[in-house]
């Protein structure tokens, strides 16, 4: 008997079947992280950049709407005054 020689197949052909075996799959690695992973990468960059101004914009619309509040509420409170139905009116 040969020596090395697994299931009819010499260790040079095990290794031959081997290497094709793996040009194979990191061939196939390298599209997927081509085609897959780099844009995936990039649109998650692309959407947390877009959720930081998102945050940045609301911040900036709650101290508005904050100030208008506030302002709203003394008109208010001068209306009351006014006409006599104010928290230092009630008997």
């Amino acid at each position: 008997m040969p020596p090395h020689i697994i299931m009819g197949y010499s260790l040079e052909e095990w290794l031959s079947l081997f290497s094709l075996f793996s040009i194979f799959i990191g061939a196939l690695a390298w599209f997927v992280n081509v085609l897959i992973i780099k844009p995936l990468r990039s649109d998650i960059k692309n959407l947390s950049n877009q959720f930081k101004s998102f945050k940045d914009e609301t911040k900036n619309d709650n101290q508005t709407l904050t100030e208008i509040f506030k302002d709203h509420e003394k008109r208010l409170i001068r209306v009351e005054d006014r006409i006599g139905i104010g928290i230092n009116n009630e008997k």
